[in-house]
């Protein structure tokens, strides 16, 4: 079958770098402790990088197939990681990481809209929300919630789609809005959140404060917000690597030219 057919590889140029993280994927969990459990990761890692040679191995892409395995078989974890990857967080994983970049500014929209007040104060105390979006929307919010909580947040991403992890981010901030606006640092800010994805037992609070925002925020409204701002970010990459080409020319014309004139000096004396 498929899954099979791509570990028949002789070679698989990402394995070093998968096998690094074989150890740090839920070091502490039975199943990982079992050296079953860490070839199961492996051989899902090194199918998927073989699936997708330009794209091969992510940093988080192990913890997404670690959890996956806990509940479903090596192949099946395949399908859902190619799905996730491939379908649900397209872009997200790719070197640019532009989907990512992308649903950073839509959260930023989504803040300045509907929490104005904080919105103002993380920027006041230079706390910039990619800081955390990172690391919540590339592991899908493991390593941040209860395992509990991911898997109902999961829940919410196969049937919504991406959006749901965007509307659970702002809940995250919305539910400890009060705390926030009294924080006046970046690690107080960082505490209070990482206090309250650590101990939250109110899951059913998180996603309704998060779904309350779903007729404000449709699918076709973050679509619209995607597309604007893909093309805003498209724009201002461009204008860079122009920037960087019209920096490397001018250098090489000033070499050549410090170049020439050293030669006509050489050649007077």
């Amino acid at each position: 079958d498929y899954y099979n057919d791509l570990l028949k590889k002789n070679y698989f140029p990402c394995e070093s770098e998968i096998e690094k993280d074989l150890k740090r994927t839920f070091p502490a969990h039975r199943f990982f402790i079992n050296q079953a459990g860490k070839d199961a990761l492996r051989r899902v890692l090194l199918a998927y990088s073989v699936r997708s040679p330009s794209l091969g191995y992510c940093q988080s892409m192990n913890y997404i197939v670690g959890l996956l395995l806990l509940v479903m078989s090596a192949e099946k974890a395949f399908l859902v990681l190619c799905f996730i990857i491939e379908d649900l967080l397209e872009d997200y994983y790719v070197k640019s990481m532009i989907g990512l970049t992308v649903d950073q500014r839509v959260l930023d929209f989504i803040m300045e809209q509907r929490a104005p007040k904080l919105y103002k104060h993380l920027q006041a105390i230079g706390f910039p929300i990619s800081i955390l979006i990172t690391k919540w929307q590339m592991c899908i919010f493991l390593n941040t919630f209860t395992t509990e909580t991911v898997l109902r947040i999961w829940d919410c991403l196969f049937f919504e789609g991406a959006q749901a992890l965007l509307l659970v981010a702002f809940a995250t901030f919305k539910i400890n809005e009060n705390q926030l606006l009294e924080a006046s640092n970046q690690q107080e800010i960082v505490s209070i959140l990482n206090s309250f994805s650590s101990s939250l037992l109110d899951i059913d609070l998180l996603l309704k404060t998060a779904f309350k925002y779903s007729n404000i925020f449709t699918i076709n409204k973050i679509v619209d917000m995607r597309l604007e701002f893909w093309t805003q970010i498209e724009s201002e990459q461009n204008n860079k690597r122009n920037k960087i080409m019209h920096l490397q020319r001018n250098r090489e014309f000033f070499s050549g030219t410090k170049l020439n004139k050293s030669n006509s000096n050489e050649q007077i004396k």
